[in-house]
């Protein structure tokens, strides 16, 4: 099952919370349960909204993490070389976005 367009919209529509209603999320997200895969989306999706919150010190652990398990992929990837980029770690943000 494809679930990109559902998390494309998903994403879309998180824009328009608050940021009480963000955490929220975020809480609900990281004490749930589920396979690898389900897991590894929702911290996608958890990173995502610390990145909408300009919140690198709470994203960077999760996007470490998932990088470190393997799962790299360019959002993945990116999101992580963003990161390091902003708090100017340059090169760690180049080294990066070379193994894309």
């Amino acid at each position: 099952m494809n679930f990109l367009p559902t998390v494309i919209n998903f994403l879309n529509y998180i824009n328009e919370w608050d940021n009480f209603e963000r955490d929220k999320l975020v809480l609900c997200i990281r004490d749930a349960d589920g396979s690898n895969h389900s897991k590894e989306i929702l911290n996608e999706i958890t990173g995502f909204i610390h990145l909408t919150n300009n919140d690198y010190e709470k994203a960077l652990p999760i996007f470490q993490e998932l990088f470190d398990q393997h799962h790299r992929n360019t959002f993945t990837v990116r999101s992580l070389a963003g990161i390091h980029a902003k708090q100017g770690r340059l090169d760690i943000a180049q080294k990066l976005l070379q193994s894309l």
